[in-house]
Formats: structure tokens, sequence, C-alpha cells
């Protein structure tokens, strides 16, 4: 059984299941483990890190390293002005019950073109970086 540790920053805030951990927070299990793969935040400051259990003890590991390249980028799925979800194409394509190649068709200039507001558009969500001045 895999068991999580909730952190608001570097506190600890609670260990358990993500059954354990979306019953204490209200949320479901299907939305902490999005949280969790896509290395996120829920309600703004919460972040969840794989915990392994030694000797009854709990020990927090590493986070995962962020993987890069257009696999593994971030996409919002929009139909009209309602948002149906967020996560990499593989996610996506889970989530919705749609093959990978159509979240891809989603993304692409064709599909943009016949929307008139109606149909599913996917679109590319942007890591915003933040230069600290002197």
């Amino acid at each position: 059984m895999k068991y999580f540790d909730v952190m608001d920053g570097e506190e600890w805030i609670f260990t358990g299941t993500y059954k354990e951990i979306g019953e204490k927070f209200g949320i479901s299990r299907q939305y902490l483990r999005i949280i969790f793969s896509n290395e996120r935040l829920f309600r703004g400051r919460y972040k969840i890190v794989q915990a392994e259990m030694i000797d009854e003890n709990i020990k927090t590991k590493k986070e995962k390293p962020i993987k890069k390249g257009r696999k593994y980028k971030e996409y919002a799925v929009y139909k009209g002005e309602e948002i149906l979800a967020v996560g990499t194409v593989k996610e996506l394509a889970k989530e919705l019950n749609l093959k990978e190649e159509t979240i891809w068709f989603l993304t692409s200039p064709t599909n943009f073109k016949r929307d008139k507001g109606n149909k599913k558009v996917a679109i590319l969500i942007e890591d915003e970086q933040f230069e600290e001045g002197d």
C-alpha cells in the first residue's frame, strides 16, 4: 500500500493513502492522483509527496524529477467556456476516454479553425518563470 505525505511548504501536515487524504480534505482520490502525478498544489498550498514505510516509521522520498518534452507538457481541454480536464496527453486521454491521437488533434490549428465555440479544444499550459529583480 502506498502512503503519501501532505506538506504545507516544508511543514508536514498529514500522512495516509489517497483514500485517507481524500476523506480528511474532502477531495476525490482521482483528483489527488492527478495532483501528485502533475506535481501541483491543491487548495493553493498543499503538496503531496510519496512516503514509504520503513520499520513502522514513515520516511519521505525525494520528489520525482520533472520530465521535459512535448509528451510531458500539460494541456487544458475546453468545450466552449467550460474546462473539462487538465493534464498530460496521456492523462487527458484516459480521463476523457479518448485516444491520445485525438487529444493531439485537439491541440492542432485545424481543430481551432473548425471551432465555432462548441467543440473540444486543447490548449498548452505555459509554465511562467519569474525572474527575481535586485
